[in-house]
């Protein structure tokens, strides 16, 4: 209320102050009419000239901002790389510009440097403006004759978008009014060129000098602070509230720009900025900058042990632990959840790796106190030292990502060093080869089934078909590739849920579409991963498939290793239990490592042990495989479980396991894989 009082006296000062300055004005403009009217008729037409000039300049500065404008604003919300929202806001930006021209009374065409025409508006024809003449500094304006009318044309540019801005003002405009002025109001304009004149002295105090100081401030990114007259002392305040606002608001969203919120470090896009930074000026001044790839050990524990918020409070902490440790030009910034990232600018491998020791040892020595608990981390770092460009600036964080992975293969809290030629490097890279190779393969439809049987001994009366589905891969060559050379590396970086999947779903297919005699009792084993089984999606997924396919669950059989088994014993058992009780039945393979596995069975109450093949295959000259056979085989039978041998590979092994009891024998001494379309195909030839 008090701020609208004050504002109502300030109107009511400035009314009077103008109605007191107006009555002198008045009288000395009829005494200086006589004086100032000759002045007046020469300077009309240099007017309207100027005026033409000065209009399409202006409108060229004001559609030359609004472009820029447009293309800060991009820069601002960090949309510059994405081709689809800069094309947008180009044609938003040359629907303004048309907007503007029509608003204005404009003519206006935009063309890049291949003369294509981006925006036309208006009668003059695209190549009558394309071919207006070359503009310059020295000749900004060029006059164009058109169906009898002149136009004034003047070129912009705007060079980041490559944009040629041609305007045309019909200049018609401005004759009309300087022959209408010179015509019917000779002497009403020599008046008001006395006016003129005294407004000129008599404002330039009042009115254009606070003005002026106001805008000289702002236009010199400062902040205006005029002391006079209180109507431009009130506004000069209000302008440099705003403004401060504006930069309060402008370095804060810089901030967040280029800083991690939780600790205050810059953020990978930043640091990425600064590495390229790097490798530019050592083009120019040679230098050895040396990176570190920092990322901690059992961080993971601390989350799921007591949340997020102790996980947050543990990087603040060490965040100002690791920057004590470095030099004040050191670039130190939060990559990810907790991988950090180090540039040390100037600094050899050799002072660098007592530097990476000093941060792996602070990490290491450091003890996080969470409520009753307390935790102790590690720190995995890979280093990589360069002096020239011949690494890109993709090469030195692949290096450099993969190094760290190396030392946490080695045992977690040790720092690896990359140097050309690194095996263990090389190594990683082929497996991440792998993966792309293996996701490319699975879009390509490259993954191909191959079935083995599985005998009953002795052979049943009952028509039994028992088999195992097993996995192939086709290179990009199309030469077919065993499990062993791709499943590694699949299990390694987590692509075996998807296998699986694709699996489970293809067999299925298979068994709905191959498995139809209803004479025979078919079995279908389809392996699962470790990884598979802890995909908390596997089980609806599982159910699913049996909903889609019309199979029968009693049809399906599931394999777990013994060691995948056990190592996820909880997921293991619980996996079992659900499917079983659809009808599901499951198989544990590769049984017999030692004899402590027989405790497992029973918490996995599985319906086949596969007896693991390194006994079965040398069993009729080795006495201890033989035994160890037998030995799965009677436990197996006591606990109502039936045994499957693998590694069958002669009927003389076939016949021993025979005489011993073992259910099921599998190997090429019974049948060797088969691909699945071909065994479709002879099922349904007979």
């Amino acid at each position: 209320m008090a701020i609208n009082i004050e504002r109502a006296k300030s109107h009511s000062r400035l009314h009077f102050r103008i109605l007191a300055s107006i009555l002198p004005i008045i009288v000395l403009m009829v005494i200086l009419a006589g004086a100032v009217f000759s002045l007046g008729l020469r300077t009309v037409s240099h007017y309207a000239n100027e005026r033409i000039q000065d209009d399409l300049e202006r409108n060229s500065r004001e559609l030359y901002n609004l472009c820029d404008s447009a293309l800060q604003s991009l820069l601002m919300e960090g949309l510059a790389a994405t081709s689809s929202e800069v094309r947008l806001r180009k044609g938003n930006t040359l629907g303004r510009m048309e907007e503007y021209a029509r608003q204005h009374g404009l003519q206006i065409l935009v063309y890049d440097p291949n003369h294509r025409v981006l925006m036309q508006h208006g009668s003059l024809a695209g190549e009558k403006l394309l071919s207006s003449g070359e503009h310059s500094s020295d000749k900004p304006f060029v006059k164009l004759e058109y169906e009898g009318s002149e136009y004034y044309v003047r070129q912009t540019d705007f060079d980041p978008w490559d944009w040629h801005i041609v305007l045309a003002r019909d200049g018609k405009l401005y004759t009309e009014f300087a022959s209408t002025i010179t015509q019917s109001y000779m002497a009403l304009g020599g008046i008001i060129l006395a006016v003129s004149v005294m407004l000129i002295l008599y404002f330039r105090h009042v009115v254009h000098k606070p003005i002026q100081t106001i805008i000289a401030a702002i236009q010199d990114n400062g902040l205006p602070n005029y002391k006079g007259i209180y109507e431009f002392e009130f506004l000069s305040d209000v302008i440099r509230e705003a403004k401060l606002k504006e930069q309060a608001k402008q370095i804060e969203m810089s901030y967040q720009a280029t800083h991690d919120e939780l600790t205050g470090l810059i953020n990978r896009r930043e640091f990425e900025r600064r590495l390229t930074s790097a490798l530019q000026d050592i083009r120019v001044q040679p230098a050895v900058h040396t990176i570190f790839y920092l990322d901690l050990d059992q961080f993971k524990i601390i989350n799921d042990t007591c949340g997020h918020h102790a996980g947050d409070a543990l990087l603040q902490q060490l965040t100002r632990l690791l920057k004590d440790k470095l030099r004040s030009h050191d670039v130190l910034a939060r990559l990810g959840g907790d991988e950090f990232g180090v540039l040390l600018l100037d600094c050899p491998v050799e002072p660098a790796l007592r530097v990476a020791e000093s941060l792996r040892q602070t990490v290491s020595e450091f003890r996080f106190a969470w409520k009753d608990k307390m935790f102790a981390v590690g720190a995995s770092i890979g280093v990589l030292s360069f002096s020239d460009d011949a690494l890109s600036f993709d090469d030195i964080l692949s290096i450099v990502d993969g190094a760290c992975y190396i030392a946490k293969d080695k045992g977690r809290n040790r720092i690896h060093v990359y140097h050309p030629g690194d095996d263990e490097l090389m190594e990683r890279k082929g497996q991440m080869d792998w993966v792309a190779r293996i996701s490319t393969a699975l879009e390509e439809n490259r993954m191909v089934l191959y079935r083995q049987k599985i005998l009953p001994l002795p052979a049943a009366h009952a028509p039994i078909e028992h088999f195992e589905i097993l996995l192939r891969m086709r290179d990009e060559q199309g030469k077919l590739l065993p499990p062993l050379a791709f499943l590694p590396s699949a299990e390694r970086y987590n692509l075996m849920p998807v296998i699986d999947f694709w699996v489970i779903k293809t067999a299925f297919q298979y068994v709905r579409d191959a498995c139809t005699d209803r004479r025979v009792c078919y079995t279908c084993s389809i392996n699962l991963s470790g990884a598979t089984l802890c995909d908390e999606r596997l089980i609806g997924f599982i159910r699913e498939q049996f909903a889609h396919s019309g199979v029968s669950p009693k049809m399906i059989c599931f394999e777990l290793t013994e060691t995948t088994a056990i190592a996820n014993l909880d997921s293991a058992a619980t996996l079992i239990r659900d499917l079983k009780q659809i009808g599901c039945r499951f198989a544990l393979d590769d049984f017999g490592a030692g004899m402590s596995s027989f405790g497992y069975l029973k918490a996995l109450p599985v319906d086949y042990v596969k007896i693991d093949g390194s006994f079965v295959k040398d069993m009729l000259h080795d006495s201890i495989d033989c035994a160890m056979v037998e030995a799965i085989n009677n436990i197996g039978h006591v606990m109502g479980i039936q045994t499957i041998a693998e590694f069958v590979e002669d009927d003389a092994t076939l016949a021993a396991l025979e005489n011993i009891g073992v259910n099921f024998a599998q190997g090429y001494g019974v049948g060797r894989p088969e691909p699945l379309h071909a065994t479709h195909r002879k099922t349904a030839a007979g």
